[in-house]
């Protein structure tokens, strides 16, 4: 808490801080071992003492993990079926579609039933940053819940295609999300910036015509990006051939004095 009060900057650069403790767990069990190790060989007469205190640091240890398996087990008979509920937004009609999901031979059949709500990456337009409003809400409604109004298709090159029907000339909001380098594509023809509007989160509205509606969306590559791309492969290979080269320059040296 105090980390984070001096530096509030952490809350939206850090995602999952919880991530690091990969580097305290080992480094907790290696200061357990040394510090064991330690006690045993200053006062090997107390051994005994020390085990049974292991033995019982342990046992505390175990407790708490051992209820919390049993009462995650438990939630899974119960009506929540789901541990926790408040990442994700239920698509099913009732708990036991998402009990038999869980023993189904196919592995993706929950995700059909259970989608996640939180989203990572929202590239919040400028006008919409200062504005108070909770964005895993407004993923919902404008992503979750509208993606089944449209077909989908993945094309070569990672582009996304949308297709759908439309009964009168409008503008209609489509389940995407717009970065600065995305490229919509409607009907054959490239819709510039002026041509469609974006939501809070990024989601853009396009204008539809009656019937049947293609929309491709298109991530293009930054310049800058292909460009640090290069320099980081050749300072890479630059890197290794000092490296190769001193090694053969330390052999022929050695191999001389011999």
């Amino acid at each position: 808490m105090t980390l984070q009060h001096q530096l509030p900057f952490l809350q939206s650069t850090l995602q999952f801080p919880v991530r690091f403790t990969i580097i305290a767990y080992p480094l907790l069990f290696c200061g357990a071992a040394i510090s064991a190790t330690q006690l045993r060989l200053s006062s090997e007469h107390r051994v005994g003492y020390y085990r049974f205190g292991a033995l019982i640091a342990v046992l505390l240890c175990l407790a708490p993990n051992m209820l919390s398996m049993a009462l995650k087990a438990e939630t899974y008979h119960s009506v929540d079926v789901l541990d926790s509920w408040t990442g994700v937004t239920v698509l099913a009609d009732t708990p036991d579609q998402i009990r038999s999901s869980l023993h189904a031979e196919h592995p993706g059949q929950l995700l059909t039933l259970v989608e996640k709500r939180h989203p990572d990456y929202l590239p919040i337009p400028n006008e919409f940053k200062r504005l108070n409003f909770k964005r895993s809400d407004e993923y919902e409604k404008q992503i979750i819940d509208r993606h089944r109004e449209f077909e989908h298709k993945v094309l070569s090159g990672g582009r996304l295609q949308l297709t759908w029907n439309a009964e009168r000339r409008d503008y209609r909001q489509v389940p995407l999300i717009m970065y600065k380098e995305s490229i919509l594509q409607l009907n054959g023809h490239r819709l510039n910036s002026y041509q469609y509007d974006e939501t809070n989160i990024g989601a853009p509205v396009v204008p539809q015509e009656i019937g049947r509606n293609t929309l491709i969306l298109q991530f293009k590559q930054p310049r800058s990006f292909t460009n640090l791309l290069i320099l980081s492969l050749v300072s890479w290979l630059v890197l290794s051939c000092v490296g190769v080269g001193k090694v053969v320059y330390q052999y022929k040296k050695y191999y001389k004095r011999g």
